[in-house]
């Protein structure tokens, strides 16, 4: 083999291993995109979900103490409970959400537990308000 023919087997492998690396980059960047995505989603599913919960408990505790108003503290502990109820049950959506996405994917989610997510949801929040509010 002549220096010519080394030169252009040395180029033509070089090109694949590039090519595989580019790909190989590509995908990742994809597949980390794909995960913050659906990681995004579950928020918003569990901002839905707990608003909806909470209002619920909200309006139990109403119409349950709405024929005793003068016991304010029993409505209040009411609340509090039923919070404390939703409060699991948003922890359990969470780990079940969390669960339902590949091992390899939770890597990419930045939330382990529902205190991680409702502080990420409010963070979220202050920062739509404050683009609301540069309008």
């Amino acid at each position: 083999m002549n220096e010519i023919q080394i030169y252009s087997l040395m180029m033509f492998f070089a090109g694949v291993v590039l090519t595989k690396a580019v790909f190989f980059f590509d995908e990742q960047r994809k597949k980390r995109r794909f995960y913050l995505t659906m990681s995004a989603a579950v928020l918003q599913v569990l901002d839905s979900v707990y608003t909806v919960h909470a209002a619920a408990a909200e309006y139990s505790a109403n119409e349950k103490f709405k024929i005793k108003i003068d016991e304010e503290s029993t409505h209040q502990e009411y609340l509090e409970k039923e919070m404390q109820k939703v409060n699991i049950l948003m922890e359990v959506y969470t780990l079940l959400f969390l669960k339902a996405i590949p091992a390899y994917g939770r890597q990419y989610v930045n939330y382990r537990s529902w205190p991680e997510a409702q502080s990420l949801i409010q963070k979220i929040r202050r920062l739509s308000e404050d683009e609301k509010g540069e309008r």
